[in-house]
């Protein structure tokens, strides 16, 4: 049955499908919302005879799907995301950066799809100023592996004060008045009006003030919105134009009855000028003795390790001074423990190539439930072993004077089936 939308929202639609595009619109009303998935650190050939999503590395998730049962899901081989919201970053096509702000991040969906757009040297900072998703967020990242980023928690007008002209891609997914979730979430329907919709555009517009101060000459700016008003996107990128003084390279609209998901703006835009990508460099410093030299080679890509009150820390933020509104100064790695020196996170886990560790394969599906739900696996290697199933890291398990033990967190044990 199709909601009740508001007569000004509908007058909108209008203004931009006109008469005849508005019967199509308002059928999609009558189907239900699907869901998808972007992949994220497995291949296609997991999901053999899946629908694959239009233009994006992803799959339409079957109906009644519970991926936080899925053991590929739970070691962030894919991330589940709304479809037409993963079509922005395509935007980017091929184009690489080394300074990649995420201003609105959470949950992460987005900020995921930008990592693979860092250059070797680069740093993705990911920013949202409500701690509760910035821990969403992190917890997000961490499943899929990212190391090489830096979470902030702050205003957008708080960070232009420190970052002026600092990076070369700013994703505004910005908050908007939510047109495009009226099907998925009809809660929304009823938190519109109009007033509402100016109240987004004017919240907007200082965001984009604050973001373009950010942007070094020469930077891009990606802009989006779940909304299909025209004041909070086409007036947008007008005033992105004539008051900021960006161009517009790309700008598309998706809608529910045309396309996969709920519906999207989206829009690349360039500031004048060009600029020679600057990378980061990684702190030299000693490699702590107790990280297993291959682990050491390898996260010293990533930022500096140090051992600070018992944890092993990767530090990732470029700058000795640290910002109050940096939400997680280091990545917490592993612990130092009496006779074993070096015991490594389950967020480690999730992020080191299976194939610098010594890897025990499991056999099946069923075992590895088994070993995600607390069990001790067999034929393991004297020492650490990290777990894996279809090329991608599940957890650890130690193994000292022939006795196992699981490392998996009991967080991670309570959402397994049961074999």
């Amino acid at each position: 049955m199709t909601p009740a939308l508001p007569e000004e929202f509908l007058a909108s639609v209008k203004e931009l499908l006109k008469e005849a595009g508005m019967p199509a619109f308002l059928a999609s009303y009558e189907s239900s919302p699907r869901r998808a998935m972007q992949l994220v650190k497995c291949s296609k050939e997991a999901f053999e005879g899946w629908e694959p999503l239009p233009e994006s590395a992803g799959f339409f998730l079957p109906e009644g799907y519970q991926p936080a049962h899925c053991p590929i899901h739970i070691a962030g081989g894919y991330y589940v995301q709304e479809p037409s919201a993963m079509q922005v970053v395509n935007l980017l096509g091929d184009r690489k950066f080394s300074r990649i702000l995420d201003l609105c991040a959470a949950p992460g969906g987005k900020s995921i799809q930008l990592a693979s757009h860092l250059n070797p040297d680069g740093l993705l900072f990911v920013n949202e100023p409500v701690p509760s998703r910035a821990r969403t967020l992190r917890d997000n990242l961490n499943r899929a592996g990212i190391l090489d980023r830096v979470i902030l928690s702050a205003r957008p007008d708080e960070l232009q004060r420190d970052f002026s002209r600092f990076f070369e891609l700013i994703l505004c997914d910005v908050p908007c008045s939510g047109e495009g979730m009226f099907r998925k979430n009809p809660e929304t329907i009823r938190e519109w009006s109009r007033e509402h919709v100016l109240s987004c555009a004017n919240r907007q517009q200082e965001i984009l003030k604050s973001a373009t101060s950010m942007l070094i000459p020469g930077g891009f700016l990606l802009y989006s919105t779940c909304t299909f008003n025209q004041k909070e996107n086409e007036e947008n990128l007008q005033f992105l134009v004539s008051d900021l003084g960006l161009d517009v390279r790309e700008s598309r609209r998706l809608w529910p009855h045309e396309d996969a998901g709920e519906g999207h703006f989206m829009a690349l835009l360039k500031r004048p000028g060009e600029f020679e990508s600057l990378g980061f460099l990684r702190d030299s410093q000693k490699t702590p003795s107790q990280i297993p030299e291959a682990f050491g080679e390898w996260l010293s890509q990533k930022g500096s390790l140090k051992l600070h009150k018992g944890e092993f820390l990767l530090c990732t933020f470029p700058g000795r001074k640290i910002p109050r509104y940096v939400f997680e100064e280091a990545m917490v790695i592993g612990e130092e423990k009496p006779k074993i020196g070096f015991l490594p996170s389950h967020e480690l886990a999730m992020a080191l190539p299976p194939k610098i560790c010594q890897q025990r394969k499991a056999r099946d599906l069923p075992e590895i439930l088994k070993f995600l739900s607390g069990e001790v696996l067999d034929e393991c290697e004297e020492g650490l072993n990290l777990v894996s199933w279809q090329g991608l890291g599940m957890g650890w398990q130690l193994v000292r004077s022939g006795k196992g033990r699981n490392l998996v967190p009991k967080s991670i044990r309570a959402y397994v089936p049961r074999v």
